[in-house]
């Protein structure tokens, strides 16, 4: 019997429908084979580390600097704090910082002249009290000379062996050298007195430096007040703490803002990474520096290559807002998820923008 023969139209649909069936068995085979050897999820997210910019001085905006989605480098001026308040400051604590400092500078130039007057007045005045010892020994002595003549005269003016006349000029000059060397005792005693002056001075030399002392002080708080104006204006100029992007502006030029209020919003392109929440079941074989792929819905066909970063100890629940309450009694299984994060590897990953949807499959 002869064999009936296909007509060509439908053998070529036969064919087609055949590689069809060929190429889904072959796409289902790697899916398959895909989801075996991955843990793949679709609950995950490209994250990044977004730093809120805040000043560190109260003021009203004067100036902002750079807009929404544009790229800064560290040190780069964000914005400006209006610095009329700051600047004043600045001036006050100068002009008290150089009012103190000249109080200082008559202080030292008293001590100097205070200091020379002590040393020339105690040269004088031991100078006064050598010549004035010097004079009553000269004193003593002459008196000491004149008191034997007088004895000596005085005995032979009892016995009449000499003249009234000749006796009263030995007494007259025994009462003379007495006198002097009662004066010449007062000179000293004077001229001793005089070293109190000296004393008199060193105190006041005390008073002086006790007075440098509380003004040297008060020089070096003027100086702190004055380098915490300086701090105080400078952050009026806030600068880029990273290189990175602008990713939020929340207030503008001419709003007041105080220390701790964002100002701008900013993060690393470089330092972007995916949040990826994995169901506990397929967990298993999941580690540290695993090979990860990232795709992206904005670029189909395409996918970005990680490795598992870090595994987050505890389940999504646990951080919660409102944490879920079992003890009543009221159950119901529910299967957790796993926090992963994994580090972006691609060298273009700077395509992707936190806040994106991606799904992942970490090689187990």
């Amino acid at each position: 019997m002869k064999a009936k023969k296909i007509p060509p139209k439908k053998m070529v649909v036969f064919i087609i429908a055949a590689i069809i069936v060929v190429v889904a068995l072959v796409k289902f085979g790697l899916w398959l084979h895909y989801r075996y050897t991955h843990a793949v999820t679709e609950d995950a997210f490209v994250e990044a580390d977004i730093i809120n910019v805040s000043p560190l001085v109260p003021g009203h905006i004067k100036k902002i600097y750079v807009d929404e989605s544009q790229k800064v480098k560290k040190g780069d001026l964000l914005f400006e704090i209006d610095p009329k308040d700051y600047i004043a400051e600045v001036r006050v604590r100068k002009a008290q910082v150089a009012a103190s400092q000249k109080e200082l500078d008559v202080l030292k130039k008293k001590l100097a002249q205070a200091e020379k007057d002590l040393e020339l007045s105690r040269l004088i005045l031991f100078k006064k009290v050598a010549v004035a010892k010097a004079a009553l020994s000269d004193a003593q002595a002459a008196f000491e000379r004149v008191k034997k003549d007088y004895e000596r005269f005085s005995s032979l003016y009892r016995r009449k062996v000499i003249g009234k006349r000749r006796f009263d000029l030995v007494k007259e000059e025994f009462e003379r050298t007495k006198a002097l060397l009662k004066i010449r005792k007062a000179k000293l005693a004077m001229a001793k007195d005089s070293l109190k002056e000296l004393e008199i001075k060193r105190e006041k030399i005390k008073e002086i430096k006790k007075a440098i002392a509380a003004t040297s002080k008060k020089v070096d708080v003027a100086k702190k007040a004055l380098d915490a104006a300086l701090v105080k204006l400078s952050h009026t100029r806030v600068r880029s703490p990273i290189d990175g992007i602008v990713t939020k502006k929340y207030l503008f030029e001419g709003d007041f803002v105080s220390p701790g209020i964002p100002v701008l919003a900013l993060y690393d392109p470089e330092k972007i990474y995916v949040i990826a929440n994995l169901e506990e079941t397929r967990f298993e074989g999941v580690d540290v520096g695993d090979s990860v792929d990232i795709k992206v819905d904005a670029y189909p066909g395409k996918v970005f290559k990680g490795k598992v970063k870090k595994i987050i100890r505890a389940s999504a629940a646990k951080f919660a807002l409102i944490p879920r309450d079992v003890t009543a009694g009221e159950f119901t299984k529910v299967v957790q998820r796993i926090p992963i994060k994994i580090e972006i590897t691609d060298d273009e990953k700077d395509k992707l923008i936190p806040g994106m949807s991606v799904e992942v499959g970490i090689k187990k």
